[in-house]
């Protein structure tokens, strides 16, 4: 289905409902894919070594991993072929698409990322309480969880933010009166407060 979709899409013109297919459903959904995914199989190999399995059998607690990492691949490949046809449009120049296509990654990177400080705290307070609140297994294995979504949120947050920041720096003026640059920013600090 999704393919018979995104054939049919390839064919369109390029405007508003191209742009929105392409951006949320092909590089937002595939990267958010990628991160749980890749999540779930680091998450599961760091339980496996320093926490504490529910298994001491290799094939019982590893019995997803291959699937996740299956799933990593294709929403890698999905990204990527989205990502390509973003790009394909922007030869002319940093266009909104692009904008739009940065602050959703690095939104979505610093959403992972701001998870991983929750967990971070939700540990402390297993630690300190001695309960379970996320994870089984104790506080152990809820920093770990943390700890994955850090390591996996972090980076993608950085290259994109870096990018950005790169082109307000350049270009102050285009980029400041930019719509997507004042969304991205309104939503973080509605957030935040």
């Amino acid at each position: 289905m999704v393919f018979v979709l995104d054939k049919t899409a390839s064919r369109l013109e390029r405007e508003g409902l191209w742009f929105g297919y392409v951006l949320l459903v092909g590089v937002t959904g595939g990267m958010a894919a990628v991160i749980v995914s890749v999540s779930t199989v680091l998450y599961t190999t760091l339980v496996w070594f320093i926490g504490d399995a529910n298994s001491s059998e290799s094939s019982i607690h590893f019995r997803d991993v291959p699937s996740a990492a299956g799933v990593a691949c294709a929403c890698a490949i999905s990204w990527w072929y989205h990502r390509a046809t973003i790009r394909e449009e922007d030869m002319k120049g940093r266009t909104e698409a692009e904008r739009i296509y940065e602050y959703l990654m690095a939104g979505l990177g610093l959403l992972a990322t701001a998870a991983g400080v929750a967990i971070v705290v939700i540990a402390v307070l297993e630690g300190v309480t001695n309960s379970t609140i996320i994870v089984e297994n104790g506080s152990n294995n809820t920093l770990l969880a943390a700890a994955t979504l850090l390591l996996v949120g972090s980076p993608i947050w950085w290259i994109y933010w870096r990018r950005i920041q790169a082109s307000v720096i350049n270009f102050p003026e285009i980029e400041h009166a930019s719509p997507t640059r004042r969304i991205y920013l309104f939503i973080l600090l509605a957030l935040v407060g």
